[in-house]
């Protein structure tokens, strides 16, 4: 028995109704979404992007006795 959350049941209602506006295309809600958050002046914060180490960076260096 699964129990009904209102707040995802609310979220998964928004999400159906963007993907059937855009008619399934996930790139036409994105560039809607972009045209929406751009008109409402109130740009949002952009996720950092993860930390990918460099082959430089996993070696690792050796300290030589004088």
């Amino acid at each position: 028995m699964m129990t009904l959350n209102p707040i995802l049941e609310e979220l998964y209602a928004i999400r159906e109704k963007l993907l059937a506006d855009a008619d399934s295309d996930i790139q036409k809600v994105l560039a809607g979404l972009r045209k929406r958050e751009a008109a409402s002046g109130r740009l949002l914060k952009p996720a950092p992007r993860q930390f990918t180490p460099s082959v430089q960076s996993t070696k690792k260096k050796r300290i030589m006795a004088p």
